[in-house]
């Protein structure tokens, strides 16, 4: 909707009119005002199709008047403005919107005589083009239905009542892609020749207007709760829209005191929530049953509910734009606010975070609300839901949104032209297939265990924020992430990390940084001393834990181990490392990403096998799975006697490998003053990992203080064997049965 602040250099330009202004008014500011609104209206009538005339217009007296009623600001006649300003008052906004809406009754006149007796077409043009629309918000809501009736039963349109039901059809307009209703453009384009005028301008014509999300495809997008991704998409999920009632919960999650239980007004038609209303009614109730009513009384008790709370700045950043004025905005029953598919599921992304009893609570929309009583309610019982319908003034809708919150996805659906109710099966369908993707279930992980967690820094290329925890509560409140690099420890202190549209970049001294696609917290481990390196802290776990998708994970753990794995290969490894995910070394919490041999350096888009891999019945072994990166390359290295000792933690004079164990050989002293041999077997990890050999050693030889020690490949060497893995050409189930033996029966 042109405001009057933009030119738009489009058609012939004719000089405007001479304006006279009185003396007791700034002439020279004035007068520039004047100018600039005439340019302006020029622009916009020629494109809206009007032929501007050859004659010049006439001068136009512009006059003050101080005696008026408050409510008139303006008025004009032929070649005549009078604006309502006090003996010396300071010149404010309703005067220069009052000169701009006289100055287009004053254009109108002069470009399109043929529509001078047409009211409505004159009072709308003069509305749509003053600025007048930016204030709508601080009049009383009414429905577009209700203006519809105050139009069409009144011809007066100086009635306060009627004003404000055009003010109320012409906002609603504003959403459409001309510069003007299309019932005014219509009517301009035939202010010059011969085309006919038919009637003058009706209230039902500005209603009526053709809606432009007509012949418009369906709009979905599916992401992941747990790494965020974008799991299906189609249509143009980042298009802003009328978003209807879908953002209702928010008004109660962001609220700072307990929603009211308020009086049922039986007869009014934003109290039309469905049957057997009682007298009161709460905001559960009002929730499920999406009643208007009560979320509007509710705004006229506590006008700061419409902004959201905490969820107004993260609902702004993620596209809407602005802040509601009042509720009725803020419940999409003006349409007058827009955001995308996609920024509505990241929305309840964090509201399945902060506000788990408001899912649950959604849970009941197919039994008890907006989705109950249909063929496809019994399915959707099983996931949370929320509806929200964009409607014209007859009630038909122009936009209908499901949003789903399933335990692993979020799913926004739009359809235009449909009321939510009509398209649930559609929703069903899709549920079904999102669910039959593998590896969508949650993946956590301790990560950087070998690190001090204090200089692992973080950076959210979309919208960072914490949720944060409340000791007395399981409900969490919001802070939003400052762009940029800053430490992950200072964010995961106050609850859980999220990165709304990007995976988080993480990087920390001498490594590069990374992507991780999903959530961080903080999860305190019991102090243990012996955990004096970074090597026995990490045996312990890691205070950092990182949730990401099932496919994510596995497919960063094969990419950390060896990314060119293809085909079978990669499916068998990919199979293990899932699997280990339900069988972690560290009882109660999750699978390390250092210090199993199974490396996890960040998330990357799983591949074709990865998937194939996931979805294969699990795997027979209830136990951890190992493998290593193995392979036959020879390595010797040499270490001090003191180090061995120090780990072993008793003298050692020999050792020799006897599969997957090492026998130690320690030369003891006889009770008669001779010696004895002492031998001792210990797995061959137990040797291995504390002094850094590259793998299981298959000679060790002492020199002086020091033992040399020869070995090939990497890793324990024991399971799945990755170098060699990659030659093989069998299938995984083969190769799996090679590496663990044959699988249990049960």
């Amino acid at each position: 909707m042109i405001l009057g602040v933009a030119v738009l250099a489009l058609g012939p330009i004719v000089a405007a009119p001479h304006f006279a202004v009185s003396g007791d008014l700034p002439q020279n500011e004035v007068t520039l005002a004047a100018d600039q609104q005439w340019s302006e209206l020029e622009s916009i009538f020629t494109s809206a199709g009007g032929e501007l005339p050859t004659q010049s217009p006439a001068t136009i007296q512009i006059r003050r008047r101080s005696e008026w009623d408050a409510r008139v600001n303006g008025r004009s006649g032929v070649g005549w403005v009078e604006l309502r300003l006090a003996l010396a008052s300071p010149i404010g906004s309703p005067f220069w919107v009052a000169l701009r809406h006289e100055l287009a009754h004053q254009f109108l006149g002069w470009a399109c005589p043929r529509g001078a007796t047409d009211a409505l077409l004159q009072e709308s043009f003069a509305v749509s083009t003053s600025g007048e629309l930016a204030n709508w918000s601080e009049l009383p809501y009414q429905s577009l239905s209700r203006a519809q009736i105050i139009l069409e039963q009144s011809n007066d349109l100086n009635l306060p009542s009627v004003r404000e039901a055009l003010i109320r059809v012409l906002s609603e307009q504003a959403l459409t892609e001309h510069l003007l209703p299309k019932a005014i453009a219509q009517k301009l384009s035939r202010c010059a020749g011969n085309a006919g005028w038919d009637t003058p301008l009706k209230g039902i014509d500005l209603i009526a207007e053709p809606s432009h999300w007509e012949g418009r495809v369906a709009s979905t997008v599916v992401i992941s709760r747990h790494s965020g991704e974008v799991l299906f998409q189609e249509g143009d999920p980042r298009m802003p829209l009328p978003f209807g009632s879908t953002l209702k919960p928010f008004i109660i999650a962001g609220s700072s005191l307990p929603p009211p239980t308020l009086p049922v007004r039986p007869g009014q038609q934003e109290w039309l929530c469905g049957s057997s209303l009682g007298r009161q009614i709460s905001a559960p109730e009002a929730l499920l049953r999406s009643c208007n009513g009560y979320f509007l009384d509710w705004g006229l008790r506590t006008s700061s509910v419409a902004q959201w709370g905490e969820y107004g700045p993260l609902l702004t950043k993620l596209g809407i734009g602005r802040l509601p004025s009042d509720v009725s905005e803020a419940i999409g029953l003006r349409a007058s606010l827009s955001l995308s598919p996609w920024a509505m599921a990241q929305a309840y992304r964090v509201l399945a975070e902060t506000r788990p009893d408001l899912i649950d609570l959604l849970h009941q929309n197919a039994s008890q609300g907006t989705l109950a009583g249909l063929a496809s309610s019994n399915f959707l019982r099983g996931v949370a839901t929320k509806t929200g319908t964009v409607r014209d003034a007859q009630s038909n809708p122009v936009l209908g949104w499901i949003v789903v919150i399933d335990k692993n996805f979020v799913a926004v659906r739009v359809s235009p032209g449909k009321a939510p109710r009509t398209f649930a099966g559609e929703i069903v369908t899709l549920v079904k297939s999102i669910r039959q993707t593998p590896g969508q279930e949650k993946a956590s992980v301790q990560v950087f265990g070998l690190v001090d967690p204090r200089r692992v820094e973080v950076s959210c290329r979309g919208i960072g924020l914490t949720a944060i925890l409340n000791p007395k509560t399981p409900l969490k409140k919001l802070e939003l992430i400052e762009p940029g690099f800053g430490a992950l420890w200072e964010n995961i202190q106050k609850g859980t990390a999220l990165c709304l549209g990007a995976p988080w970049r993480v990087r920390f001294p001498q490594r590069q940084a990374s992507d991780y696609a999903g959530s961080f917290i903080f999860s305190p481990l019991a102090s243990h001393p012996l955990a004096s390196t970074p090597e026995d802290r990490a045996r312990l776990g890691s205070e950092i834990i990182f949730h990401t998708s099932q496919s994510r994970y596995t497919s960063g753990v094969l990419e950390a181990e060896d990314s060119s794995l293809r085909g079978e290969p990669r499916k068998a490894l990919a199979q293990v490392i899932a699997h280990n995910l339900d069988f972690s070394r560290h009882p109660g919490r999750p699978v390390c990403d250092t210090t199993h041999c199974q490396a996890f350096k960040g998330t990357v888009a799983a591949r074709r096998e990865d998937f194939q891999a996931l979805n294969e019945q699990p795997l027979p072994w209830r136990r951890w799975l190992n493998f290593s990166q193995g392979g036959h390359q020879p390595w010797k290295v040499t270490r001090p006697i003191e180090i061995i000792e120090q780990a072993i933690g008793r003298p050692v004079d020999a050792m020799k490998r006897q599969g997957a164990n090492v026998a130690l050989l320690s030369v003891q002293s006889a009770g008669s003053g001779g010696t004895s041999d002492h031998i001792e077997r210990l797995p061959c990890e137990v040797i291995r990992s504390p002094l850094h050999l590259p793998s299981c050693p298959d000679q060790a030889k002492r020199e002086g203080n020091f033992f040399v020690f020869w070995g090939q490949g990497k890793g324990h060497g024991e399971g799945l064997d990755v170098e060699s893995l990659k030659h093989s050409r069998a299938p995984a189930k083969v190769i799996l049965a090679d590496a663990y033996g044959l699988a249990p029966v049960h």
